[in-house]
């Protein structure tokens, strides 16, 4: 939000009526509750400003994001918009400095039910601010899925990304003259 192409994205979105949605994640990082070097108050007042229509929604809560991203969608489709949703979010601690670190190691699923695995200094975000931990114990609490299932999910998604990174690493880097395949129209086709 911080670059001109933003607002001129933004604003010709709104001139234009094009069916977009704009998606801001907003984890707090930079100074000040705006999120940003940004003279807003809010940055969702931004959008506002452009009279795109603007929401705010808890970024860490699952089916909030679900909720508020499918009936946008489903707008989208009927051929309204813009739209602007600011997805307020908790920083993940991690992500403190230039280069994110697993502060707590992978992961674990169990967690969800048990903290006592993560290092104390983190434990408090992963109880309360991770949403996948968070839905994990949701579904289990409304009673629609058990802890095995959600494990063996775990361990299915585990497999797949842990394949898929194997196969990008392992992959031939492509001809570097393959960057300009598609890049202008009619070119590179």
């Amino acid at each position: 939000m911080e670059e001109g192409v933003f607002y001129e994205a933004l604003n010709i979105a709104k001139l234009w009526q094009l069916p977009l949605i704009f998606l801001m994640e907003n984890n707090y990082r930079r100074a000040g509750r705006s999120g940003s070097s940004h003279s807003a108050k809010e940055l969702a007042n931004v959008p506002r400003a452009l009279d795109v229509e603007t929401t705010i929604v808890d970024g860490g809560d699952v089916g909030a994001m679900y909720k508020t991203t499918a009936e946008l969608a489903r707008r989208t489709r009927a051929g309204e918009g813009p739209f602007f949703v600011e997805a307020r979010t908790h920083p993940w601690p991690g992500n403190d400095g230039t280069h994110p670190k697993l502060v707590a190691g992978l992961t674990n699923i169990t967690w969800a039910w048990d903290s006592g695995g993560v290092p104390e200094a983190v434990r408090s975000w992963y109880a309360e601010g991770d949403p996948v931990l968070i839905v994990a114990r949701e579904l289990v609490k409304d009673g629609g899925v058990s802890r095995d299932e959600i494990q063996r999910l775990d361990d299915q998604v585990r497999k797949e990304a842990d394949a898929a990174a194997r196969f990008a690493l392992e992959s031939p880097l492509p001809d570097p003259k393959a960057a300009l395949n598609f890049a202008y129209a009619g070119r590179g086709n």
